[in-house]
């Protein structure tokens, strides 16, 4: 773009709407029009040399004389003779690689062709700035203020812009997450109240299991305490002869039962062992005391019943039967043994004979128990006075 206000001529080139580069000539007004044309056309070639190139390595591809044409006729005619000339065999204008025209920017704005003054080539500087100050853009250059330096950039704004496009980026980022957030958390509380519920029903289950554990530790004991209370009442001794003042039922080691009582006579409590006494079932008197009392039962006893369960019985009584047999097995063999033995008459045998003992079965031995028992009290009562007589040795007293 070419210029020219006065003496000065301003050469610009221009990429793309933006300035590449400018540059200012000053032409002497005393010279002719050929002179001045002449020294234009050589300011023109020398900007196009020195100019860089456009997008592409496109160089120069127009030259617009700002103004109406009739006011640069002369100058248009040899740019446009110069530039065909460059060409080998010539060119006319159409031919022309180089466009060269005249720009008149008052007829670019829609201006009267009569309103439009003299020179209006020098016009186009002020009429940029005031289309750039209608359209809202900025100068590149501060005319009023040309040695001022730009603001420098607001570096709040700056700051500002990306916080608000990072806080965008990260609420686009993290709705997702939230989202599965808020789901774990709801699944997170459905468990948490499935394991309260879970504690609560452990509880009741602890309990009902430390009841089911209690109960099957009874019955592991194998005692059927209402039949062993009914065997217990129909062997015990009539009431005029005892009574029970106190019991305690035991489930452990089989089954125990402690009681305390009264009798009228030692003889009633041997023979209330007898009757109690069988294979599941050892009775133990610790201790009988005589006492005073006027209702007659002046005999003060605690016994011990020990239950064996049915299977530990049973097991018992398989091997007192194992041991039973081996004794008849060892007795018939001993047998055969004294009759080979009296075949064959020897000093040995005889001996053997006479220093064998006699063997007791079992059954003998509780009968000489139950003998030595029943004697024991009947001696002692025979030697200490009954109860009846002592009130009156005292005195009759009560």
């Amino acid at each position: 773009m070419v210029n020219r206000v006065g003496e000065d001529v301003d050469l610009t080139v221009v990429d793309a709407g933006h300035v590449v580069f400018s540059r200012s000539v000053r032409v002497p007004a005393q010279d002719n029009n050929e002179a001045i044309t002449s020294r234009l056309m050589q300011e023109i070639r020398r900007t196009m040399m020195v100019a860089p190139h456009g997008s592409g390595n496109r160089g120069v591809e127009a030259v617009y004389l700002l103004g109406r044409e009739e006011e640069h006729a002369e100058l248009l005619a040899v740019i446009r003779r110069e530039f065909a000339s460059d060409r080998p065999g010539g060119a006319d204008d159409h031919t022309s690689d180089v466009d060269v025209s005249a720009f008149d920017v008052f007829a670019s704005l829609g201006v009267d062709h009569e309103a439009i003054p003299k020179n209006s080539g020098s016009y186009a500087a002020l009429l940029g700035m005031l289309r750039t100050e209608a359209d809202g853009g900025t100068h590149p250059f501060d005319f009023l203020n040309p040695r001022k330096p730009p603001k420098p950039p607001d570096r709040k704004r700056i700051m500002m812009l990306v916080g608000g496009l990072a806080l965008v980026a990260a609420v686009v980022f993290a709705y997702p997450l939230y989202e599965e957030y808020q789901d774990n958390q709801a699944t997170i509380d459905g468990l948490m109240s499935e394991i309260k519920e879970a504690k609560a029903s452990e509880k009741t289950i602890k309990k009902q299991a430390a009841i089911a554990a209690t109960l099957s530790k009874w019955e592991s004991g194998g005692v059927n305490w209402l039949n062993e209370l009914q065997t217990f009442s129909t062997r015990f001794p009539p009431p005029r002869d005892a009574m029970v003042l106190r019991m305690a039922l035991s489930s452990s080691r089989g089954g125990i039962i402690t009681f305390n009582g009264l009798a009228r006579d030692p003889a009633v409590v041997t023979r209330m062992e007898l009757d109690l006494r069988d294979d599941t079932h050892d009775i133990q008197t610790p201790r009988v005391q005589e006492r005073v009392q006027e209702n007659g039962y002046t005999w003060q006893f605690e016994t011990k019943v020990s239950m064996t369960p049915p299977k530990a019985a049973s097991k018992e009584s398989e091997k007192s039967a194992e041991k039973s047999s081996g004794k008849k097995e060892k007795t018939k063999s001993d047998e055969k043994k004294s009759s080979a033995a009296d075949k064959k008459p020897t000093s040995k045998s005889k001996t053997a004979k006479k220093t064998a003992p006699a063997k007791k079965t079992p059954s003998d031995e509780t009968e000489d128990e139950t003998t030595q028992s029943s004697k024991k009290p009947a001696e002692d009562s025979k030697d200490k006075p009954s109860t009846d007589k002592q009130p009156a040795e005292k005195g009759g007293a009560k």
